[in-house]
């Protein structure tokens, strides 16, 4: 998604766009040059998402507008490496690693079979993250330093 497209979805109210322009967000947080044209457009995002009901059955999709926000700010506001924005927000690591964001250097497994955790490190400040997979109603990721 370009920049004018997501911020006319997230803007939009509808519940549907705003969620898919939030997750794109989240999804390029890492890449600071994709980010940072959004945070002229962060009062805005802001202002057409407050009190917006999003629902969720097991957990408010209100995180993820939440988390796209602070992913503006932080880009906005720091200079430190973005990898500490998935302490806050477990994305999926297989991911981060197609976009050469980490690597993993390790997966340990349940039982030869299931993943427990993976140990990783990020791509551009060596950070290393001990990342726990767990499901339940879907997959999700708890990051952790290690």
């Amino acid at each position: 998604m370009k920049t004018e497209e997501i911020v006319q979805e997230i803007v939009s109210r509808d519940t549907h766009k705003v969620w898919s322009s939030s997750c794109a967000i989240i999804s390029e947080g890492q890449f600071r040059d994709s980010i940072l044209p959004l945070v002229e457009f962060l009062p805005e995002i802001k202002e057409k998402t407050k009190g917006l009901n999003m629902g969720g059955a097991f957990a408010p999709n209100k995180r993820f507008v939440d988390f796209a926000i602070r992913t503006i700010e932080f880009h906005r506001d720091s200079d430190e490496c973005p990898c500490c924005l998935y302490l806050e927000h477990g994305v999926d690591p297989n991911q981060e690693v197609k976009k050469k964001m980490i690597t993993i250097t390790d997966t340990v497994r349940i039982e030869d079979k299931w993943v427990d955790f993976y140990l990783a490190e990020c791509a551009r400040c060596r950070k290393e993250f001990k990342i726990l997979e767990r499901e339940s109603h879907y997959m999700w990721w708890d990051w952790q330093e290690a």
